[in-house]
């Protein structure tokens, strides 16, 4: 018997026409997702911001915690637009963590060179904007199918979709402050790359300067892992 396979794109304003169960999951998944997500920046940024050996490698720190929030960001701005919050996860200690993996915490002796692998990744020379770029069009990508459609990975941050205007006849209502939870956070990631590249730029020639930019790195990321969602959006 062929398998059969489920080949539907589904948009958001379709999204709450569709069964149950497959909503709940979908739900379920983006949930996790956005765990994982911010779970990686609770598992060193409170020991190795200032931990790590070298102003470059906090530098480091700094960008790929960044990095991390923004994949949060938008999860949390998908599950949203499905009336899932998932803001709460943001403040949750590591030991309830979904994936074990993130039920711990990265020591700077025993582990620098780990984060410094994963780092290398979210470093590219891409400007301190891109990941701050929205996703394209706006939908959810049916069961089977890979989120980043046919363009690939890349293309998802091709150009910026239209938004999509929730809570009218035949749509999900929105998740309650899924637009001004986005926007607080956006202001927050680009705070720490604009702080980083400053760091960056003075290196070699003034080191208050990049001490301070670090020092506000470690500032913004506390707040956003402190996770006080009700001050944010008040």
């Amino acid at each position: 018997m062929a398998e059969e396979r489920y080949d539907q794109n589904v948009e958001v304003e379709d999204f709450d026409n569709q069964d149950p169960e497959y909503k709940e999951l979908l739900s379920r998944i983006l949930t996790i997702q956005a765990d994982c997500e911010i779970g990686g920046p609770h598992l060193y940024v409170e020991d190795m911001i200032g931990g790590a050996p070298g102003r470059t490698n906090q530098i480091v720190v700094a960008r790929t915690a960044a990095e991390e929030i923004d994949h949060f960001r938008k999860m949390a701005f998908m599950a949203g637009q499905i009336g899932t919050d998932v803001s709460h996860v943001l403040k949750w200690p590591n030991e309830k963590r979904y994936v074990e993996a993130f039920r711990t915490h990265i020591q700077v002796a025993r582990h620098v060179r780990q984060l410094e692998l994963l780092a290398f990744r979210a470093l590219p020379l891409l400007g301190h904007q891109a990941p701050l770029e929205r996703g394209g069009a706006r939908g959810v990508h049916g069961r089977g199918h890979p989120a980043h459609g046919e363009d690939g990975a890349r293309g998802a941050r091709s150009e910026p979709g239209p938004v999509v205007l929730l809570g009218v006849a035949g749509m999900v209502d929105a998740a309650p402050n899924t637009y001004k939870l986005d926007g607080y956070l956006k202001d927050m990631i680009q705070a720490v790359y604009s702080a980083c590249s400053t760091a960056t730029a003075h290196m070699k020639d003034d080191e208050k300067t990049v001490d301070k930019a670090i020092d506000d790195c470690e500032e913004v990321l506390t707040m956003v892992m402190d996770g006080h969602v009700d001050e944010w959006v008040a």
